[in-house]
């Protein structure tokens, strides 16, 4: 008589009980009393995403990311992008955003400033594009608010042949943030 094949439902069982008791002798090997009467400690996050109007590079609603360099460092990145008009029947335009931020403490959710490349619209919707300095408020949790300078570098058919260069303009923007 041959020997059966063990059954798919053998198997199955065999790998659940293998990793049940893996897993239970590495729970009970490595408890840590020492962290017991202690406060929790509150979890660091590094990245985080900013809804809100005249976001991602001015845009009447926008979007940003933004995600520390390094983890106990005061530089992030940012990134982002948005609508400038939701014009269905003609087209819709857009604009963009790219900066490098210092923050004032070495976590996400602190105020800081902000050097940010601004690209507002594309071909012949093309608005401005515009770099540009700014103090961002960021509150503890949810709120957050920009107002800075910027320098235009181009201005495009959008904003109208007769228009001359403006030698600054206000950057300003007003969201909410979460973190992940």
């Amino acid at each position: 008589m041959e020997n059966p094949k063990p059954t798919l439902n053998f198997i199955l069982v065999a790998i659940f009980m293998a990793s049940y008791f893996l897993t239970y002798s590495q729970k009970t090997s490595r408890k840590d009393y020492s962290t017991f009467n202690k406060p929790p400690i509150e979890r660091q996050y590094y990245r985080a995403v900013t809804i809100g109007f005249l976001q991602g590079g001015g845009s009447a609603i926008g979007i940003e990311h933004e995600e520390m360099v390094f983890a106990d460092d005061h530089y992030s990145i940012h990134y982002g992008i948005g609508f400038n008009s939701l014009n269905f029947e003609e087209y819709t335009t857009g604009s963009c955003t790219i900066g490098v931020n210092y923050h004032f403490q070495p976590n996400i959710r602190s105020s800081m400033v902000s050097l940010s490349y601004f690209h507002q619209g594309f071909k012949e919707s093309f608005y401005m594009n515009t770099i540009g300095m700014s103090y961002i408020f960021r509150a503890k949790k949810y709120f957050s608010a920009q107002i800075g300078l910027g320098f235009p570098i181009n201005i495009g058919p959008a904003m109208g042949e007769a228009t001359k260069k403006p030698p600054v303009v206000l950057l300003f923007s007003i969201g909410g943030y979460y973190l992940r």
